[in-house]
Parts: C-alpha cells; sequence; structure tokens
C-alpha cells in the first residue's frame, strides 16, 4: 500500500462535516437553558445522543407505532436505521396483570397464573427479532405462550386504551406463521394432568344413571 492510498483511507476514517445552526442573538440565551434542561452543555452533546436514538426517548405508544412499521415493511429488525430493542412490554407491572385476570377477567388461579409465567418466559422471544423461533416449540407450549401474548395485548389496552399492541400482537402471530398447526376447536391443551380424574370423580358422585353416563364419556375423551 502506498503512502498516498494511506492518506486517503485515514482521511476517510476520520471524515467530518461541519452542520450550522442559525439562532437569532435574542434566542441564543432560550437555546442554552433549553439544552441545560435536558441535560446538555453543548449542541454536540446533544447531536451525538440524538444520532444514536438515546434523545428523545422513544415513548411506549412510538415503540409500537415502529413495530407495526417494521411488520408491514422489512419486519422486526430496525428502527430508521439502527438496532430497535422495544421495551414498553418490559415494564409491565406482573402482579397486577395477574389480578386483571382474575378479578376483571375473572380466571382461574392457575389459569391466570399460566398465563403471566408465559408472557414472563416468553415476551423477550416473541417481541424480539426473531419471533419465528417459537414454532421450534411444541404445539402444546406454543399455544400457551401465544394465550400468554394476546391476553397481555387484553391487559394492555385495558390500561392505556390504546389497542395498538394488540393489533401488533395478531400481526407478529400471522407475518411468523405462529398458530399454524393450532387447531384450538379440535384439541384442548389441558396443564392440569389431574383434571381428567378430578372431573370423572365429581361426576361419578352424582346419583343415578346421568352422572355415571358423564363419567363414562369424559373417560372415553381421555383415552382417545
Amino acid at each position: 500500500m502506498t503512502i498516498e492510498s494511506i492518506v486517503k483511507l485515514d482521511e476517510k476514517k476520520n471524515s467530518w462535516k461541519c452542520v450550522n445552526v442559525k439562532v437569532r442573538l435574542q434566542d441564543l440565551a432560550i437555546l442554552n437553558q433549553r439544552l441545560k434542561l435536558y441535560g446538555y452543555e453543548t449542541l454536540g452533546q446533544l447531536v451525538k445522543d440524538f444520532l444514536i436514538s438515546k434523545f428523545p426517548i422513544i415513548t411506549e405508544d412510538r415503540q409500537i407505532q415502529a413495530m407495526d412499521g417494521n411488520l408491514q415493511s422489512s419486519g422486526l429488525k430496525t428502527i430508521v436505521n439502527g438496532p430497535f430493542e422495544p421495551t414498553f412490554y418490559k415494564n409491565v407491572n406482573l402482579e397486577d396483570m395477574l389480578n386483571y385476570f382474575l378479578t376483571i377477567r375473572r380466571f382461574d388461579k392457575k389459569h391466570a397464573k399460566d398465563l403471566v409465567s408465559y408472557f414472563r418466559r416468553f415476551s423477550d422471544l416473541f417481541f424480539g427479532p426473531e419471533p419465528g423461533q417459537i414454532l421450534k416449540f411444541k404445539p402444546h407450549k406454543r399455544s400457551w405462550i401465544l394465550q400468554g401474548m394476546r391476553h397481555f395485548g387484553n391487559y394492555y389496552y385495558y390500561k392505556t386504551n390504546n389497542p395498538e399492541c394488540k393489533e401488533v400482537i395478531e400481526k407478529i402471530i400471522n407475518r411468523y406463521g405462529l398458530n399454524i398447526g393450532l387447531d384450538m376447536h379440535q384439541r384442548i391443551y389441558i396443564v392440569d394432568e389431574n383434571f381428567v380424574a378430578n372431573k370423572i370423580e365429581v361426576l361419578m358422585r352424582i346419583q343415578g344413571e346421568i352422572g355415571k353416563c358423564q363419567g363414562w364419556f369424559i373417560l372415553w375423551l381421555k383415552t382417545r
């Protein structure tokens, strides 16, 4: 490599462009006050944070809108040209979400806890750059993951009155085909292994032929 090419390469690596901003003299004091208000001493510091998406802070609504826009274009990869990591779902109070399931939706306690658990464990994967990885799980587990995300969308709508989160969740599911092979009308996934046995025992206690018939019918379903 010649000296001339080394100089050109060095200039390319360290090239800078001066960007000027005109401000009226009487507005200069206001500009300095505004900079200090946001924790900056110079315009250069502000521009530096602006380029790396540190300023301004992207709100939860804006994050959801960005995800929606990416789903319609190139997928969950970027916001503008930099890496995009949504955080709106990480700020959720899980205890409050559980309470919503129990008191507002009136879900069974175990069912509600399972929904919260699946959301907590798999939300990073679902809202991350590769939600298609969920397809690797067995249908039983995948079904619970999708239920957890959908019910989170209902909870988010309840808390914020913003339906966009629910819409984004459905778009992620549809875009990556996460519900392929899940026919909830033909198959029932039971988390509690003793569910069928307990129900048979209760029904068999009913006096008469009706109770016995119902019990034998559920037993038949179990062995299918």
